[in-house]
């Protein structure tokens, strides 16, 4: 009898375990509940199962906290010199000096020849000197391929996941951030537009572009052989003339250009269809000001 109740007594201790335990929910369960604020999602989920507004959240999150995306440019090798570089001007020596080659991409990008020569014999010219120095022979800096490359502050490794996630990121990257073109006057021209003419697809998407433009045209007129193969030299009003055409084919909400005499470009940017634009601001390169 007495062994009868003990199992009795043991039958119900059983049962009231059982039963706090399914009225009371584990730690999972709490997390995942949505009195907890966070929605149930069903297992298997994956992240293009996300809707789109969610993903674009993530791709913002991810790209654009850390500022604006840089263009650079620089020679494709390192840069080969001849004769006695002493008898250059200094701020020839520095100005090549201080390039860097960038690194080549996988994929392709335009690349177009820079000629040191010419840049150092329109350079004498530009000193203002008179008579004007002799252009030194027997040294100087090869002509040189050059291409552009983009730094990000935020990693782009989520353009890896698959290619749909990289063309959504892209889209949100483009839409959203501000690209800054920082690159020698030789390429102050041909950085934009080799730029431009690789991401064709995307580029439409920009709205914010900051552009640096160290002299205003005319520039010295020079033979461009089409930009996806062959550009000789610093800018030209050729190289000039594509830029804003292919400037004026974008749907721009800012363009930002800095400048180093600001009394120079009080009359605009030569050529901007200022219609297409919604702001266009002009600022200086050395002081605070704009136009």
């Amino acid at each position: 009898m007495a062994k009868g109740k003990k199992h009795a007594t043991n039958a119900r201790r059983t049962s009231n375990r059982n039963q706090r335990a399914t009225n009371e929910p584990n730690e999972s369960d709490k997390e995942l509940s949505p009195q907890a604020g966070v929605p149930l999602v069903p297992s298997g989920t994956c992240f293009m199962d996300l809707p789109a507004e969610l993903r674009n959240n993530i791709y913002k999150i991810t790209l654009l906290d850390g500022g604006p995306t840089i263009v650079l440019s620089g020679p494709v090798q390192p840069l080969q010199t001849y004769g006695d570089l002493s008898i250059l001007p200094d701020w020839f020596r520095d100005h090549f000096r201080a390039m860097k080659p960038s690194a080549r991409s996988p994929q392709h990008r335009t690349e177009w020849v820079v000629s040191p020569r010419q840049s150092l014999r329109n350079g004498i010219q530009w000193e203002g000197l008179f008579p004007p120095r002799p252009v030194p022979q027997g040294a100087g800096v090869r002509d040189y391929y050059c291409t552009y490359r983009l730094t990000c502050p935020q990693s782009t490794n989520i353009f890896l996941v698959s290619k749909q996630v990289r063309q959504e990121a892209r889209g949100v990257l483009y839409t959203n951030d501000s690209f800054t073109f920082d690159v020698p006057w030789e390429d102050m021209c041909l950085a934009p537009l080799a730029f431009f003419s690789d991401q064709d697809s995307i580029c439409s998407k920009i709205r914010f572009l900051e552009l640096t433009f160290p002299m205003k045209p005319p520039f010295i007129n020079e033979t461009l052989r089409g930009i996806r193969v062959l550009a000789f030299g610093p800018p030209s009003q050729s190289q000039w003339n594509k830029l804003i055409k292919a400037l004026n084919r974008l749907r721009l909400e800012e363009l930002s250009i800095k400048v180093p005499d600001l009394d120079q470009w009080r009359e605009g940017v030569p050529g901007l269809d200022r219609d297409r634009i919604r702001r266009i601001t002009i600022k200086s390169l050395w002081k605070e000001g704009a136009v």
